[in-house]
């Protein structure tokens, strides 16, 4: 689509595919332990209380490195930190595939962690940088579709695969899945954006004002809001296949269904 549209249309077309695409990815990756919880329980010999704070593990460590990864993003460029957070991750995964074990999980959910904190820093700063302002917001919606996407294929997707060729080689899917959407933002350099040179002393005053500018009681709310909303979207969509399977004898098939259910009405939503 970017090559037959060309000029400013064909690179928007552009930064919304490879951004959406990265974004889907990064959801998809939010959903491959759930759904298999019940089958690393029995193959690692665990409880959910030590699957769930592997997820914890990933959590906390992409809160702590939220705000530094921030701050690269603007220095670095977030094409290049869109690529280094796919191939984290997916190697993250790949190697857990590769030797499945309960410290490998956590060691792979302490990088899964470095990389989620990459991806909605760097998509909303290559977004705002090749979008036109009057197609802004549609960029953004196709960008959160293509992540809540990422959520809703993940959960059968993986049990499906878990079914037909192994909990290793599902594990292994989703890393090499990352893997490979990262080829063309690898290759993609016209999707950088451009910035002016600054003075130094200017650099610095800017940054200042920045940490002020940020704390406004408007950005404050919304954060509060929006961990508010994580808080309880986290919770079904982690627990609620344990939930049904455990509490209630659902299949492992129909509860993955379910959850599918759900979270494609958020995508259509």
């Amino acid at each position: 689509m970017a090559h037959r549209a060309g000029g400013e249309k064909g690179a928007e077309y552009q930064a919304i595919g490879l951004v959406s695409a990265a974004h889907f990815v990064n959801h998809f990756q939010h959903l491959v332990l759930p759904p298999l919880f019940p089958l690393l329980k029995a193959q690692l010999g665990i409880g959910f209380v030590e699957l769930g704070l592997a997820l914890t593990t990933a959590s906390v460590v992409g809160v702590a490195a939220q705000l530094p990864v921030g701050y690269l993003v603007d220095r670095v460029g977030s094409r290049r930190m869109l690529v280094l957070g796919l191939l984290v991750a997916g190697l993250a995964y790949l190697g857990l595939g590769l030797a499945p074990s309960y410290p490998a999980m956590l060691l792979a959910m302490v990088f899964v962690g470095l990389s989620n904190a990459v991806f909605h820093p760097a998509d909303y700063a290559l977004l705002s940088a090749k979008i036109a302002p009057p197609r802004l917001g549609r960029a953004f919606s196709i960008h959160t579709f293509a992540g809540f996407l990422g959520n809703a294929v993940a959960p059968v997707t993986m049990i499906a695969i878990a079914a037909g060729a192994g909990l290793n080689v599902a594990l292994m899917a989703a890393g090499i899945l990352a893997l490979v959407v990262a080829v063309p933002l690898v290759l993609a350099r016209s999707a950088d954006s451009e910035t002016a040179p600054q003075h130094p002393a200017r650099a610095v005053a800017e940054r200042r004002e920045g940490m002020t500018s940020i704390l406004t009681p408007t950005i404050i709310g919304l954060t509060g809001f929006f961990a508010l909303m994580s808080l309880s979207g986290s919770g079904i969509s982690n627990f609620s296949v344990v939930a049904l399977t455990s509490a209630f004898g659902t299949s492992l098939s129909v509860a993955n269904l379910a959850l599918t259910a759900y979270l494609s009405a958020q995508a259509l939503g």
